[in-house]
């Protein structure tokens, strides 16, 4: 069951009943079995359109197991379906797999090879679950940090030993500098880039993030509705309603942490 021998079994069934059929035919009619299996050369193409998909699935059953990428009981997903779920059985043709919300779904098995199929079990046997989720940001409320901004971040705990390096380190190379009174010569802190190691700084400190994982804050490309900053790391709990709990309260905090730094989160404007 687990190694999908269903299919290979069948197959092997179906191949027993066909020469069954050809030794009895030779034994009742007093025909030659050599005579039979040429004039099946003849058909060959039919046989080959007829039986495709038992065909296919024999290939498949075989590829399951002997590579072991994937087993009954494994939690997979495949995108041509917008599927995700536990593999249930696998037969000579079809392929059962229930999804969370206790549906069953049933695809052709020889899709398992054809197919991109994500298999996700590494996951849950690590007990790791990966977010990889993104804020929007509306580009123009990006801007530098003042005096006044600075002196209201420097008291975030998570960013005070952050800011005091950067700004020893902005005053140094500053000293040097003509027209050191404009911010945008030389370097410089941005509301979006302290927030960016905020965010970052947040997740290292999480107890529910696995930290022998990726942990990443990163920028995306820009696009029509602004910059997305995407939060990419694992929880340290693969069951699904406390994966989801964990990634809200994370992006809950997020989104109105955002706002001590003076960032706008694109929305879509409803006219009421």
């Amino acid at each position: 069951k687990i190694m999908a021998l269903n299919a290979i079994s069948e197959t092997m069934k179906i191949l027993g009943i066909f020469i069954f059929s050809i030794v009895g035919i030779c034994v009742i009619f007093g025909i030659k079995g050599t005579t039979i299996v040429g004039s099946l050369g003849a058909i060959t193409a039919v046989l080959v359109l007829v039986f495709r998909d038992t065909i296919l699935g024999f290939v498949t059953g075989i590829h399951v197991a002997t590579s072991k990428n994937m087993k009954v009981g494994d939690w997979i997903g495949i995108p041509k379906y917008n599927l995700e779920g536990t593999i249930e059985d696998i037969t000579l043709l079809t392929t059962r797999i229930q999804s969370f919300d206790k549906t069953v779904s049933t695809i052709p098995t020889y899709d398992l090879m054809s197919t991109e199929v994500k298999n996700l079990q590494v996951m849950s046997e690590s007990n790791t679950r990966r977010i990889k989720k993104s804020i929007i940001f509306n580009i123009k409320s990006f801007k530098f940090l003042d005096d006044e901004m600075f002196n209201k971040l420097v008291e975030i705990n998570l960013l005070k030993d952050y800011l005091l390096q950067k700004k020893e380190e902005i005053n140094k190379q500053r000293s040097s500098l003509s027209h050191a009174e404009k911010l945008i010569n030389g370097q410089q802190l941005t509301n979006i880039g302290t927030f960016r190691k905020y965010a970052y700084e947040y997740l290292r400190h999480n107890k529910n993030i696995d930290q022998d994982g990726t942990v990443l804050v990163r920028q995306m490309e820009i696009t029509s509705q602004g910059l997305p900053l995407e939060i990419y790391c694992f929880t340290n709990d693969s069951k699904w309603e406390n994966f989801e709990q964990i990634q809200s309260d994370i992006f809950d905090h997020l989104l109105v942490a955002s706002r001590e730094f003076d960032l706008e989160v694109m929305q879509v404007n409803i006219k009421i």
